[in-house]
C-alpha cells in the first residue's frame, strides 16, 4: 500500500517538474524574442538617424552653395534693375530722337530684301525646268545649280586654307566615290584617287577598292588636294604627275578648269564634251605630258612638265643635243616652289587653248 502511494507521488512530482521546465523554456524564448525585437528596433532607428544626418549635410551644402551663388549674383541683379530703371526714367522724361535718313533707308532696304530672300529660297526647292515641288531630301547639286544667283569664281590664295567645297561650275561630272575609286594606276610608288588623296600603294584602302585609306597614319602622310610640288600661280605646273592630278582637283582650281574648257579646241576628243567626263578623269588627262611639254621633240621645257593650267611649262631647260649639252642640266636641282608671279611675256598658252574663241 505504501509502495503504491509513493509511486503516485513520484509521477505527480515528475509532471510538476516537466511543467516548470516548459514554463522556464517558454519564458526564456519570449525574453529572447523581446531582446531581438528591441535590437531590430534600435538598428532601424540608428539607420534612420544616419540617413537623416546624411540628408541634413546635403541640404546644408546645397544651402551654402545657393547662398554663395545668390551673393555673387545679387550685385548683378541690382545693377541690372538700376540700369533698367534709369533707362525707363530717361525715356519717359526725355523725348526720343528722330530717326535719321540713313536708318530709314536701311529699314526700307531690309523690308524689301527679306521677301525677296524668302521667295528665292522657296524657288530653289523646285527642280530645274519643272514646277513640281520636291522635298529637301530629293534635292541634289544638278537641281540646285541652275538656281544659283551669283556665279562666284574662287581664286587661288596661297598659304590660306579654305573649306573644300566644290562649286560645280566647271561643267564636269561628279566623281562617284561611295563604294570605290579610280586612281592613277601607273605610278611606281604614288597614286592619286578620284577623291584627290595622294598615297603610296601600301596605303590603299582594303574596304573601298582603289581609294587611299585616309585614316592610315603611316608615313608619308596622306594628303588631299596637295599642291606641295606645284606652282600655285601660272603656269600651274608640277614636278610629280600624281601631285598635279591632286592639285588640279582642288575645289579652288575649278575656275582654272572652267577657263580651259571654255576656250578649249571644240574638235578635241576629250575637251569638246566635258559633261561626259569626271573631274578626276579630266585632271588625269590634263596632267599628262604632251607636245606642249617638250621643245624640239627631244627634251622637256622644265623639270615641272606636268601642268593643269592653261599654259605650257616655262622654258627653263636647254635643248639636249648630241654635243653633250645635256650634261650641264642633267644633275641640276629641281625648281623650288614658285610663289611669285611669272611675267606674262614668259608664259605660252597651251596649243589646245584658243583665247580668241569665246563660248556664247
Amino acid at each position: 500500500m505504501l509502495r503504491g502511494v509513493t509511486r503516485a507521488d513520484d509521477e505527480t512530482d515528475d509532471e510538476v517538474l516537466a511543467e516548470l521546465t516548459r514554463e522556464g523554456e517558454d519564458r526564456l524564448a519570449s525574453e529572447q524574442r523581446a531582446r531581438q525585437e528591441r535590437h531590430a528596433r534600435d538598428s532601424r532607428w540608428r539607420t534612420f538617424m544616419v540617413a537623416v544626418m546624411f540628408l541634413s549635410q546635403i541640404f546644408v551644402e546645397l544651402g551654402r552653395r545657393g547662398l554663395q551663388c545668390f551673393q555673387r549674383n545679387v550685385p548683378r541683379y541690382v545693377a541690372f534693375v538700376d540700369r533698367w530703371l534709369v533707362q525707363s526714367i530717361r525715356v519717359s522724361v526725355y523725348p526720343r530722337k528722330k530717326m535719321g535718313t540713313l536708318r530709314v533707308l536701311l529699314a526700307i532696304g531690309l523690308a524689301f530684301a527679306l521677301p525677296y530672300i524668302v521667295m528665292t529660297i522657296g524657288r530653289m526647292r523646285y527642280p530645274a525646268g519643272r514646277g513640281a515641288k520636291v522635298s529637301a531630301g530629293e534635292l541634289d547639286e544638278e537641281k540646285i545649280r541652275s538656281r544659283i544667283i551669283v556665279d562666284r569664281v574662287d581664286t587661288t590664295m596661297p598659304g590660306r586654307r579654305q573649306m573644300f567645297l566644290r562649286e560645280g561650275d566647271d561643267g564636269l561630272k561628279l566623281d562617284q566615290t561611295q563604294l570605290r575609286c579610280e586612281n592613277t594606276v601607273q605610278g611606281l610608288k604614288l597614286l592619286t584617287d578620284s577623291m584627290g588623296y595622294v598615297c603610296t600603294r601600301s596605303q590603299l584602302d582594303k574596304v573601298k577598292p582603289g581609294c587611299c585609306n585616309e585614316t592610315d597614319a603611316s608615313l608619308p602622310r596622306i594628303k588631299q588636294y596637295t599642291c606641295d610640288q606645284c606652282d600655285t600661280n601660272p603656269p600651274h605646273c608640277c614636278d610629280v604627275f600624281e601631285h598635279c592630278v591632286s592639285c588640279c582637283m582642288h575645289p579652288l582650281n575649278s575656275g582654272i578648269r572652267r577657263d580651259f574648257l571654255t576656250h578649249a579646241d571644240p574638235n578635241h576628243p576629250v575637251y569638246s564634251d566635258p559633261a561626259e567626263i569626271t573631274v578626276f578623269q579630266y585632271c588625269q588627262y590634263r596632267c599628262r605630258t604632251s607636245s606642249a611639254s617638250v621643245q624640239h621633240q627631244n627634251s622637256y621645257r622644265s623639270h615641272r612638265s606636268f601642268c593643269y593650267g592653261i599654259h605650257r611649262p616655262l622654258k627653263v631647260l636647254p635643248t639636249v643635243n648630241s654635243d653633250g649639252l645635256h650634261d650641264e642640266w642633267s644633275g641640276a636641282s629641281r625648281e623650288g616652289a614658285r610663289d611669285h608671279l611669272v611675267p606674262a611675256a614668259q608664259l605660252e598658252l597651251d596649243p589646245y587653248y584658243r583665247s580668241s574663241e569665246l563660248l556664247d
